[in-house]
């Protein structure tokens, strides 16, 4: 589901901004197919969530009615607007695209995909770098998009809109212009930008520079939390081979006695990636503690 929904994130945008997607029939012939194919994998994700068992303070409930009653108090409504098919209202190109907004909808979800995918991975860190990543490009392709079609309703005919020669360049370089623009906004760097030069411009840009703060916020929290998940276990090795030098030391063992027992702790250590087998048992209960010690 996390690819149909970043599917649906990217390319709805893309038809709705640029008007080199408008004339292109086979394009949008392409386009019809994956929009109904991802409205049929929506619609049985709705259907699975009434059956699917969730997590709840660290259990599953596999009860079906706690299950169902579980998503139509969370998701039912937010689900149910999202596939609305106010699309089929017409199929002009980018009226079509902006009726499909809704759909977007579904990046709420966006986290929770992330989190099931976390869960069962030994890679967490890496997944979690991979979720800021894509959800930082999403952030600016929407933006990129937004501006390139502001310039398309406004006339590209002030400063601060893309420039009069915008139209005529190929798509590719349409898309990279409003990429740029957008990167540079939320993150500062890339150059000076030009100043709005209307009350319509000016109410965008102080939206742009409210999503930016939270944006560069979000980006320093994740990436200073995965420097320090990625340094907490040597830190906590080193830690403990202080504390069992200082140990080795008080009792005035023999220095090569001293090598064995660090050689034989640094290869639990790493057998065990770090982790302390009765910390982690000592959590679970009678079964699950049996069932990993037989």
């Amino acid at each position: 589901m996390l690819l149909i929904v970043v599917n649906q994130a990217i390319t709805i945008p893309l038809r709705f901004a640029f008007h080199a997607f408008w004339d292109g029939q086979s394009e949008y012939a392409a386009f019809l197919v994956i929009d109904y194919l991802s409205d049929i994998f929506y619609l049985l994700d709705m259907g699975l969530a009434f059956v699917t068992p969730f997590n709840e303070e660290g259990f599953f409930v596999t009860n079906p009615k706690q299950i169902a009653a579980h998503y139509v108090k969370n998701w039912l409504l937010l689900d149910a607007i999202s596939i609305i098919p106010f699309d089929f209202i017409t199929f002009d190109v980018w009226k079509h695209a902006l009726l499909r907004i809704p759909r977007l909808i579904r990046m709420s979800k966006f986290e929770g995909y992330f989190k099931v995918w976390e869960q069962f991975s030994r890679h967490s860190h890496l997944i979690r770098i991979a979720k800021l990543m894509l959800g930082f490009f999403i952030i600016i392709h929407w933006w990129g998009c937004a501006y390139i079609s502001f310039g398309y309703l406004r006339g590209f005919n002030t400063a601060w809109l893309p420039s009069p020669d915008v139209p005529d360049s190929s798509l590719a370089s349409q898309y990279l212009y409003g990429l740029f623009w957008a990167a540079n906004i939320v993150t500062g760097e890339g150059g000076k930008t030009e100043r709005p030069t209307d009350d319509f411009e000016r109410g965008v840009a102080l939206i742009v520079a409210f999503v930016a703060i939270f944006v560069v916020a979000a980006i320093i929290g994740n990436v200073e939390h995965f420097i320090t998940a990625l340094n907490e276990n040597d830190e906590k090795f080193r830690q403990k081979l202080d504390d069992l030098n200082l140990f080795m030391s008080n009792r005035r063992l023999p220095e090569e006695l001293q090598t064995r027992i660090r050689n034989y702790y640094r290869n639990v250590w790493n057998r065990n990636g770090g982790l302390d087998d009765a910390d982690i048992l000592g959590t679970c209960d009678v079964g699950v503690d049996t069932a990993v010690c037989a």
